[in-house]
């Protein structure tokens, strides 16, 4: 099996002019040992428009110097990807490395510093494809999140809820909707159209799949950001806000947390009032809250998963709102 697993790969590794002397599967991806250091062999699953959006944003990001991230390697003929049998593979250098611990502040603060590298090496970046433009579109989207609790909440009343997780979305998704519903009416009067507007100019792009395990720290304590098929242009700080609530659940909204990401990312790029503004409002806009819902009532997660992790952000909203007054 193993050789024929090396078998396989070789004979795409062809296209790069490289062959590997071992292989090993990780996650959906291949670590392949070659004459030209470890590389990262995987499928491109892309859109076509998305994958030109990607691996173009990779070269971009190559040209200005940024290095934390799978840099593309192009095959002899200029070739981005390669097909083979109606499949599309990309390669990229492979970082060695582990994931970034989000309870230690230090690699925290080393994750804000890598995230302002990025955001200031992407500006520019001009790809023409609408489709991952999302300046300006927060309004809309915050809309029909709102929309979507209203619906939902209105589906169980009618028809009356079927398990303990419904009972407490019943209970609680009032208080939710109301929060986002102020949210909305206060980026209506914020700065925001004003900073879309002045990002349009620079194009700024967002990694938007802020995991911990597409955040590497390398043997030299250096943050590298992998996995950017979900990029796309927007504001800076919507990266933020997506790591401080990602990072804020394994440390129950930590306020030394959120300020080691903030410092570090400031060391590097510092943030206008207007953005820790903007940066606030997508804290409080009550985002996981509908993602919760969302898993539950389209995509059909179990009963009893959804009351505990609405059980789970009901217990943590205490802590949410004690660092929300603190942390801009």
């Amino acid at each position: 099996m193993a050789g024929d697993n090396l078998f396989k790969i070789n004979s795409i590794l062809i296209h790069w002019g490289m062959t590997a002397k071992k292989v090993h599967e990780i996650r959906s991806a291949w670590r392949a040992e070659t004459g030209q250091g470890f590389k990262c062999l995987k499928q491109n699953n892309l859109a076509p428009d998305s994958s030109y959006f990607v691996l173009n944003l990779m070269l971009h990001l190559e040209k200005q110097g940024f290095r934390r991230f799978e840099r593309l390697n192009v095959t002899p003929g200029n070739l981005l990807s390669v097909n083979i049998n109606g499949l599309t593979y990309i390669l990229t250098d492979w970082i060695t490395g582990r994931e970034v611990n989000l309870r230690d502040k230090e690699q925290v603060r080393a994750t804000g510093r890598a995230y302002a590298e990025f955001h200031l090496a992407s500006k520019g970046y001009c790809c023409q494809k609408p489709v991952h433009n999302y300046l300006g579109q927060w309004p809309c989207a915050w809309d029909g999140m709102l929309s979507d609790l209203a619906r939902w909440e209105k589906e169980v009343r009618v028809r009356g809820p079927q398990d303990p997780g419904e009972h407490l979305f019943l209970y609680t998704v009032g208080y939710f909707r109301a929060q986002g519903e102020k949210n909305f009416l206060t980026l209506e009067a914020s700065p925001y159209q004003a900073v879309v507007q002045a990002a349009k100019a620079s194009l700024p792009v967002i990694h938007h799949s802020c995991y911990y395990q597409n955040l590497i720290i390398d043997p030299h304590g250096q943050v590298n950001l992998i996995d950017l098929e979900r990029s796309k242009h927007d504001l800076a700080v919507h990266d933020l806000a997506q790591l401080i609530n990602r990072n804020a659940r394994k440390t129950k909204w930590s306020l030394e947390h959120g300020r080691s990401l903030l410092t570090g990312y400031q060391e590097v790029r510092r943030l206008d009032s207007a953005e820790l503004q903007l940066l606030k409002l997508l804290l409080e806009f009550p985002y996981r809250y509908w993602l919760c819902c969302q898993k539950y009532f389209q995509e059909n997660n179990g009963g009893k998963w959804f009351e505990e992790h609405l059980t789970s952000l009901i217990k943590l909203e205490t802590w949410r709102q004690l660092f929300l007054q603190q942390i801009c």
